[in-house]
């Protein structure tokens, strides 16, 4: 994106933060249509709540990424010490995670869609869902240089329009949802898909992609962890709200989902 190559970039909250930390001011968070962590902790049947984690082992894909930051801000909250009270494996992938679990080689893990409902058909106890912990973060944020938010503002509209419609279109047609689901996850299991499609789609797809301030605040806290620059930091600075609000106040949506 920062050579032209691109214009819009899905999924580069933390990435947005730290280069502007560095300098590249030409560049500002404008959306996210998830606003919270979509992970859920599981453990083995024998642990039945979090507190039994202590002393025990959990499996995350690999440190330093966001499942591992979200796995050590939950656990802190908790009273729990990653790495002390909490000792956190590096797995590598989340497909290896459950069968790790299965193993007896960790007995807890940090599971992502869908593999938190395989985990659940096993027997797996989910201990806790942080997609419902009221935690606000741009787990999918999108990004773009502020210039070209400025200079293309009738592209700008039309790809958030285009966002918004493919959302209404996954929310409304949910048999043609779980179908495109499925291809791209490479899964034919209707009750995976099924559980997959209610937890993303119904549960965390927002209907306009909006960014706050508050959606900021954690990739701030993770970008600390290697750039003391983020600390203290104002959210407001990395983000332009203005673009989805344009189409927001357009009535669009409104208009879009009374159809």
């Amino acid at each position: 994106m920062l050579a032209n190559q691109i214009d819009v970039l899905a999924g580069g909250g933390t990435g947005s933060v730290v280069a502007q930390l560095q300098g590249y001011s030409d560049v500002a968070i404008f959306g996210t249509n998830v606003h919270t962590w979509v992970f859920s902790i599981y453990a083995v049947p024998s642990i039945k709540d979090i507190a039994q984690l202590r002393g025990k082992k959990m499996a995350v894909t690999r440190f330093g990424g966001t499942m591992d930051f979200a796995t050590r801000h939950f656990l802190k909250g908790q009273g729990l010490e990653p790495g002390k009270d909490v000792t956190l494996i590096q797995i590598g992938s989340s497909a290896d995670i459950v069968p790790a679990m299965a193993n007896g080689v960790v007995e807890s893990g940090v599971m992502s869609v869908p593999y938190l409902f395989i985990a659940r058909r096993l027997g797996l106890r989910e201990l806790a869902d942080l997609s419902q912990s009221g935690i606000r973060y741009a787990q999918a944020a999108l990004v773009a240089k502020r210039s070209f938010l400025k200079d293309k503002g009738d592209i700008v509209g039309q790809f958030i329009r285009a966002m918004v419609e493919a959302t209404h279109y996954l929310k409304t047609r949910p048999a043609d949802g779980m179908r495109i689901l499925g291809r791209y996850t490479r899964t034919d299991d209707s009750e995976i898909l099924k559980q997959a499609y209610d937890y993303h789609v119904h549960k965390l797809l927002s209907p306009a992609p909006e960014i706050r301030s508050e959606d900021v605040k954690l990739l701030l806290e993770e970008a600390a962890l290697t750039n003391p620059k983020a600390k203290g930091a104002n959210p407001q600075d990395f983000i332009d709200e203005r673009p989805v609000r344009e189409v927001v106040r357009s009535g669009f949506i409104d208009q879009l989902y009374r159809k």
